[in-house]
Parts: C-alpha cells; sequence; structure tokens
C-alpha cells in the first residue's frame, strides 16, 4: 500500500539521523475517503513531530512551522529497528566505521552492507585503514545472509514499515467508502465481476 511506500522512506530518512518532521499532506483527500490517520501515534513511534496539513488550502501550516523549528533544536528520530539477523549485522559494522562523515555513520553501514560503490568510496576516504576492515566486515555479514544484502533489508525495511503503519491508518467508524471503492471490490469478486465484465 502507498502507506506502507511511505514509511519504508520514512524509516529511510530516520536512518540518516537528523532532525525531521513529517509532515501528513491531503489529510482532507483521507477524511473523504474514509481515512483515519492516528498522528499521534505515528509520532511515537518515530520520536518525531507529525502534523496533518492541507497544503493547497494552508490548514496545519502553522503546526508544520513550529514543528520545524522545534525538529531545528535537534529533535531526531528513533532508529529503525530491523530483525533477522539485518539490524545486528546493521548495528556491527557501524561500529567499524570511526571515520568522520557527514552523515551518521548508520546510513553508510546500511548502504556499505549492500555494496553500494559510492557509499565504498566514501568509507575508502574516510577510513584510517582504507576502509580495508569496514569493507571486509561488510561483505561478511553479506555473505552470512544466504541472499542478497539489498533484498534482505528491503525486506526488514518493508517489515519494519508494516509495524509503523499498523494502527496508525484506519477506516473512519460508521462512514461508508465511496462508490468508487466499493465498485472496485464488487469487480475484483469473481461472484460479480466476472458477469459484468461479461455485460
Amino acid at each position: 500500500s502507498r502507506g506502507v511506500a511511505a514509511d519504508e522512506v520514512q524509516l529511510q530518512l530516520a536512518e540518516v539521523g537528523r532532525p525531521l518532521v513529517v509532515a501528513l499532506n491531503m489529510m482532507d483527500e483521507a477524511e473523504r475517503l474514509g481515512m483515519r490517520v492516528d498522528a499521534a501515534r505515528l509520532a511515537s513511534r518515530l520520536g518525531v513531530a507529525v502534523v496533518p496539513i492541507v497544503a493547497v488550502s494552508g490548514q496545519g501550516i502553522d503546526a508544520l512551522r513550529v514543528a520545524i523549528a522545534g525538529a531545528a533544536r535537534g529533535q531526531v528520530p528513533l532508529a529503525p529497528v530491523y530483525g533477522n539477523g539485518v539490524g545486528t549485522a546493521l548495528e556491527s559494522l557501524r561500529g567499524a566505521l570511526v571515520g568522520v562523515y557527514p552523515v551518521d555513520p548508520a546510513v553508510l553501514a546500511v548502504l556499505l552492507l549492500q555494496g553500494d560503490a559510492e557509499a565504498t568510496a566514501w568509507v575508502r576516504a574516510a577510513e584510517p585503514d582504507g576502509g580495508c576492515g569496514a569493507v571486509a566486515t561488510a561483505q561478511g555479514l553479506a555473505a552470512g545472509f544466504g541472499a542478497p544484502a539489498a533484498y534482505r533489508v528491503a525486506v526488514e525495511r518493508q517489515r519494519a514499515a508494516e509495524d509503523l503503519a499498523a494502527g496508525v491508518v484506519s477506516a473512519a467508524r460508521g462512514r461508508a467508502a465511496p462508490w468508487v471503492e466499493w465498485l472496485g471490490r464488487a469487480l475484483a469478486r469473481p461472484a460479480t465481476g466476472i458477469p459484468a465484465l461479461i455485460l
């Protein structure tokens, strides 16, 4: 779903370890579609301000400005939690990075684990040993996954995003779905969709 995909992007931004504010735009459309977003729950899970807005009308923009000013004082998101050995591998690899980087070394650990050439070049330039130790650690950890590291990281990000989204987005109680959604569901079912297709 688009909500989970957006949560994956939020997790990637959280990995950067920099101040962050999440603006939930088009909240008028979400309400029109019968969706309810628990911004407070999402904020609690991310560890940053989450502000519902409607950009075209300006609704929520003042609250967004306040949240941005608050984030500028150093409010950083909670680090994502990845399972199935990915989180442990990333922690180990991050610990092997002792150089000075323009971003949190956790970001480079994710990229290095996946064999990213640009991240490898940064690590080789910043590490006292030319990156030999960190690159070897990344390659060893990646080899232990039994599947491509990029795939394993993507799967764990997806799981973390699903956990993040669980209970945050729901249908508003007592509100009927718009007729377009009802029609889509009806056409997707064999008992109703096939006869409609024949007509």
